[in-house]
């Protein structure tokens, strides 16, 4: 869930430079590119430390915390929590290393600091983590962390952009089909609203991989160069971490073994929306926003329950 939150906050705080990033730099002039550095670092290091400080008092301050320990949970939500740090990590560098070469930095260090910060920010997240006795440090959400930022960084290294891009995509489900228990222990886990089940209801959420189709065939003219294709994943049917079994009301042990916990794979197309030619700065600006999400699309699902499937319209 924190990850989501970190996705959600590093997206909104993308709105207070969407002015200042509509103009590129002039780096003749040394003291604008001074200023413009400053107040990036500033802005990061100080946005880095004001998250991290109301996750803690907003969230781990509520449960109990003890010695700092680790837990294995890469088996747990089908490992949905774990792409979800890639995807978290990947988008927070990607913001950082714009800011950084919008405020004037080369490109080594804008990738030296954007990596900085973003790694740094995730493993702080893990820290607290490693001292809730509820939860633990995990060597997955690491790992995960780490496949999100080489992921960024190898690409600009290799190409010099993004032709692979990390994206995300929610859907609503519908628990009551499974009757009032599975409901209540949803609104229990997910909560209630639209808001609480983006951040926190894995069956709500796809993860994906856009790939841009020009950028891999220089040669294919007749192919519109904002055209990508995508592939997705994403859970069915959880409602734990590890099984479908909980305690109810009055401590009533609740066996929902028999609702399947599934995979999900899609493929479908999508658009990289900062390769549309405008000259409307207001779209450069908003782009990079819409980049975040896997625009809705006709797709193809595959899944052991209900095998190969098309899907006329998917988000």
């Amino acid at each position: 869930m924190k990850k989501l939150i970190l996705y959600i906050i590093v997206s909104l705080t993308m709105v207070s430079l969407v002015q200042a990033q509509s103009n590129s730099p002039d780096l003749s002039d040394s003291l604008l590119y001074q200023k413009r550095t400053r107040a990036m670092l500033g802005f990061q290091l100080g946005s880095a430390a004001a998250v991290s400080s109301g996750l803690y008092f907003l969230w781990y301050s509520k449960y109990d915390l003890g010695g700092f320990h680790w837990i294995n949970d890469n088996p747990g939500w089908l490992q949905m929590d774990k792409v979800g740090h890639t995807v978290t990590n990947y988008q927070v560098i990607h913001k950082c290393y714009s800011w950084n070469r919008w405020a004037g930095m080369d490109k080594k260090k804008a990738l030296i600091w954007s990596a900085s910060v973003a790694y740094g920010f995730q493993s702080l997240i893990e820290f607290f983590d490693g001292l809730s006795v509820a939860w633990g440090a995990s060597a997955g959400d690491i790992a995960a962390n780490t496949l999100g930022l080489a992921s960024f960084v190898s690409q600009e290294l290799a190409w010099d952009e993004q032709r692979i891009l990390w994206k995300f995509s929610f859907r609503p489900n519908n628990y009551s089909q499974y009757g009032e228990e599975v409901q209540t222990r949803a609104e229990k886990l997910y909560g209630t609203t639209i808001y609480e089940s983006l951040l926190k209801d894995y069956n709500y959420q796809t993860y994906w991989l856009s790939a841009n189709i020009s950028s891999f065939a220089p040669n294919s003219e007749w192919l519109p160069k904002w055209l990508n294709v995508a592939v997705g994943y994403s859970g069915e049917g959880l409602l734990g971490a590890n099984w479908n079994v909980w305690y109810g009301e009055n401590e009533c042990f609740q066996d929902f073994e028999t609702i399947p916990r599934y995979r999900q794979y899609y493929l479908s197309l999508d658009i990289d929306w900062t390769r549309m030619k405008s000259k409307r700065k207001w779209f450069k600006t908003v782009a990079p926003f819409l980049n975040i999400l896997k625009i809705p699309f006709p797709a193809i699902e595959y899944s052991r329950i209900d095998g190969l499937k098309g899907k006329a319209f998917y988000f």
